[in-house]
């Protein structure tokens, strides 16, 4: 599925379909905002843990950086339990903020060129990403290239110590596959289709209890400041 009535008609059109994680090297693959909330004023794009929005890969693909070597069951499972509950990761859009805060951001979509991007809820900050230590990250999204239908992104990590952030590593490519009609984008299908090739993948598809559901519904209304679910 790659739309939610009456949820994702108020995205942008440019963040609807499914995205590819490319060159990731966690063992996950797949990701939608299909249950996001987009704030116009606040230029921000607020997506909750939900039903088919993140996919993780079930054995080892040698076609995945480093051969593969942490794309397998077990890392894919214990990637799974890190997101599921109730947090909400937030995307604040804005044009480039320069190339010593984003070094290959290309200000090719105006206010949607550039995004910092956080994790709130039961894991916290991602800007204090080594607890304990003076240690800090900044997690971002970046246009690339010509791409002005803003299907290309470099979904940047940079390390750091108090809040100075130039160390690179862990970086991939956010590129969609499928745009928000449900079409392959010709750009990355094909090279999709030959990347995962016959590897299962699997989502979180819903809550074990009614119990469960409710409160990821309490969470999700808080964060996106809203009622009814």
């Amino acid at each position: 599925a790659t739309t939610i009535g009456g949820v994702t008609d108020h995205l942008p059109k440019s963040l609807r379909g499914v995205w590819w994680m490319r060159n990731n090297a966690v063992s996950e693959e797949l990701a939608t905002f299909n249950f996001a909330r987009w704030l116009p004023e606040e230029n921000t794009l607020l997506v909750p843990q939900s039903p088919f929005s993140w996919a993780w890969p079930t054995t080892w693909n040698p076609r995945a950086p480093f051969l593969g070597v942490s794309t397998n069951r077990q890392q894919s499972t214990s990637q799974a339990e890190t997101v599921w509950g109730a947090q909400v990761i937030s995307f604040k859009f804005s044009k480039c903020p320069g190339a010593t805060k984003a070094y290959t951001c290309e200000d090719i979509l105006g206010n949607m060129s550039f995004a910092n991007m956080q994790v709130h809820g039961p894991y916290g900050n991602l800007a204090g990403a080594m607890p304990n230590t003076d240690g800090t990250s900044t997690f971002t999204l970046e246009a690339m290239g010509n791409d002005t239908s803003g299907s290309t992104y470099k979904r940047g990590c940079y390390w750091g110590f108090n809040g100075c952030n130039p160390l690179e590593a862990g970086s991939y490519d956010l590129v969609r596959i499928l745009d928000a009609d449900g079409e392959p984008v010709a750009e990355y299908w094909d090279e999709w289709i030959k990347y995962i090739g016959k590897v299962p993948l699997f989502t979180y598809t819903g809550w074990h209890t009614e119990a469960d559901r409710q409160r990821w519904v309490t969470y999700y209304n808080r964060a996106t400041h809203t009622v009814g679910c």
